[in-house]
């Protein structure tokens, strides 16, 4: 049913859960991952190259990308990593259209209201635009 699942993931505390349930997934029906990390560091919303190489990352977002990889290696599921820079929701709109995804696993952080009106939801921007399946994991 899912052969390829796009698996967003940035660090928060429920990016373990995220990567748990999109791993389990991925196993039950023997499907491609692709995890994608998203750094907004120095986005302008223009045409930026959007395309990121492990170097320009943080040091600590490198030891994070890398322990991702690490967590899926360890429970026997392969991943290939994708680094962007945007605005999240788009580039994994984006990614997923290009890579024909049939499933998007991301988190939802539990925002207040408040902070969803200001700065916008990526899961919800996700769920909206998607037209692939998408599973949100919640809190």
């Amino acid at each position: 049913m899912f052969r390829k699942i796009l698996v967003a993931v940035d660090g928060s505390d429920i990016t373990g859960r995220v990567l748990s349930a999109a791993a389990d997934v991925s196993r039950h029906y023997s499907s491609d991952l692709h995890l994608v990390y998203v750094s907004e560091k120095g986005w302008s919303g223009g045409n930026t190259g959007k395309e990121l190489v492990m170097g320009e990352l943080s040091v600590s977002e490198r030891d994070m990308v890398s322990g991702f990889l690490r967590e899926l290696d360890s429970g026997g599921v392969r991943a290939v990593i994708h680094l962007s820079r945007g605005h999240p929701g788009e580039v994994i709109i984006s990614l997923s259209e290009g890579l024909g995804a049939d499933l998007v696993v991301l988190g939802s952080v539990g925002m207040s209201r408040i902070s969803r009106m200001l700065s916008g939801s990526v899961s919800t921007f996700v769920v909206t635009h998607s037209r692939a399946a998408t599973l949100v994991i919640k809190p």
